[in-house]
C-alpha cells in the first residue's frame, strides 16, 4: 500500500499585513492601478488581507503541520492543533563576551524608508546625541534611500551619526553597547537575536507582534511604544547614562539567546516532525 506523504508549510513572516507594508505595495506601479490603490486605500487594505486569510485557510487545509514563526501569530488564526511555532535560530556561533565596547549606538538593516524608518531612528539619536558627546551612531548597511539619509542627517546637523555602507555587521555587534530598531514591520526582527548573542542591549519599537518572545522588557532589552520618538528617547538616553545598568541588561541579553542555538531549534524541528 503506498503511503501518504506528509506536508509541512511554513509561514515565514507576519500573518496578516500590517497597514504600513500594504502602503508599500499601493505604491508599486504607475498609473491608473497605483491612483486607485492609494485612492480607496482602507478598501484595498481589506482586500490583501482578506486574500492572505484565504491563503491560510487553504495551507491549513492541505498540510498536516504549519509551522509559524511566534506563538504571538495564533491569534490570528483559528485554533488549529495543526499549527505550533518554532522561532528562528541564531545566526553566527555563541561566544562568551570577555573584551570592552565602545560607547556606540548600531542600526543594522537594510536603508529603506518607510520600512526601516531610520529618519525615525536619526530623529531620535539628535534628542540624546547633544547629552552625550562621547558616543557615536553607526547605521550599519546600505539601500536605496542612502542619499535620503545622508542628506537628512546634513540638513539637520545631526552630530555623530556614520554610515557604514554595505558590511558584515558582526564586528559592529561585538563593539557596540547598544542597538535600536524603529521598524514599521518585522516578521521575527533577527538582528535583535544578532546583537543580544554579542552583548548588545537592543531597543526596539512595538512595531511586530513577536518582539515580547525576544525581548523581556527591561530585563534583557527594552520596548518601546511604537511611533513615540520622545519616550524611545528617554529609554536610550537611561541606558547611555548609566553603566550599570547596561552591564546587567548585557549580561541577561546575551544569557537569554541561549534559547534560540541551532541545536535547541533543530531539535524543535526533530520533535515536530517524529509527530507526523
Amino acid at each position: 500500500m503506498e503511503k501518504k506523504l506528509k506536508l509541512v508549510t511554513i509561514h515565514h513572516g507576519d500573518i496578516v499585513y500590517k497597514k504600513e507594508y500594504i502602503y508599500l505595495m499601493a505604491q508599486q506601479g504607475s498609473g491608473l492601478r497605483r491612483f486607485l490603490k492609494n485612492l480607496f486605500f482602507p478598501l484595498y487594505l481589506k482586500y490583501q488581507n482578506h486574500n492572505r486569510r484565504k491563503n491560510h485557510k487553504f495551507n491549513l487545509l492541505k498540510s498536516d503541520k504549519y509551522i509559524l514563526l511566534s506563538n504571538t501569530f495564533k491569534k490570528y488564526l483559528p485554533q488549529n492543533d495543526k499549527i505550533m511555532a518554532i522561532n528562528n535560530p541564531l545566526s553566527y556561533m555563541r561566544e562568551e563576551f570577555n573584551g570592552t565596547k565602545e560607547n556606540m549606538v548600531i542600526h543594522v538593516g537594510r536603508l529603506s524608508e518607510p520600512n526601516k524608518r531610520v529618519l525615525l531612528s536619526l530623529k531620535i539619536w539628535s534628542i540624546v546625541a547633544d547629552k552625550h558627546p562621547d558616543w557615536k551612531y553607526y547605521i550599519v548597511g546600505d539601500g536605496e534611500d542612502r542619499g535620503l539619509i545622508e542628506n537628512f542627517i546634513q540638513d539637520n546637523n545631526i552630530p555623530n551619526v556614520v554610515l557604514t555602507g554595505k558590511t558584515e555587521s558582526l564586528q559592529y555587534y561585538k563593539r557596540a553597547k547598544i542597538l535600536i530598531m524603529t521598524s514599521a514591520f518585522e516578521g521575527w526582527g533577527l538582528v535583535i537575536n544578532e546583537a543580544m548573542q554579542n552583548n548588545c542591549v537592543p531597543i526596539v519599537m512595538y512595531s511586530f507582534d513577536s518582539l515580547p518572545d525576544i525581548i523581556a522588557d527591561q530585563e534583557n532589552g527594552f520596548i518601546s511604544p511604537n511611533n513615540d520618538i520622545e519616550v524611545f528617547a528617554d529609554k536610550l538616553d537611561r541606558l547611555m547614562s548609566d553603566e550599570m545598568m547596561w552591564a546587567d541588561m548585557s549580561k541577561k541579553a546575551y544569557i537569554s539567546t541561549a534559547r534560540f542555538i541551532p541545536e535547541n531549534i533543530i531539535k524543535q524541528w526533530i520533535d515536530m516532525l517524529n509527530t507526523l
